[in-house]
């Protein structure tokens, strides 16, 4: 069995006024830990904390793009991308 959170790199770069969204994804975060501890040997657990990811398909450049890793704002297809890699590779990995 696997399973594959939903987490994100804002609850460790929290911007103003968004309190709820940085509590709920840290709190994804332990829960992730939480569920690797108390499943060990039965189940793979794991997660994604993407960073900025643009779900309205504009094209960002500047400041906003060039301050990423990637060198561009995310897009949903790349966290599709890496929920399929993460679930191969655990599939691959055995105990």
């Amino acid at each position: 069995m696997e399973n594959i959170n939903i987490a994100s790199s804002r609850d460790r770069m929290s911007q103003p006024q968004t309190e709820s969204y940085t509590a709920a994804k840290g709190g994804i975060a332990a829960l992730t830990h939480a569920m690797a501890i108390s499943l060990a040997g039965k189940a793979k657990v794991n997660s994604i904390s993407p960073g900025w990811i643009d779900t309205t398909g504009s094209d960002i450049t500047g400041p906003d793009a060039t301050q990423q890793p990637v060198g561009r704002v995310g897009k949903p297809e790349d966290i599709a991308e890496m929920v399929m890699f993460q679930n191969i590779s655990m599939q691959l990995i055995s105990w």
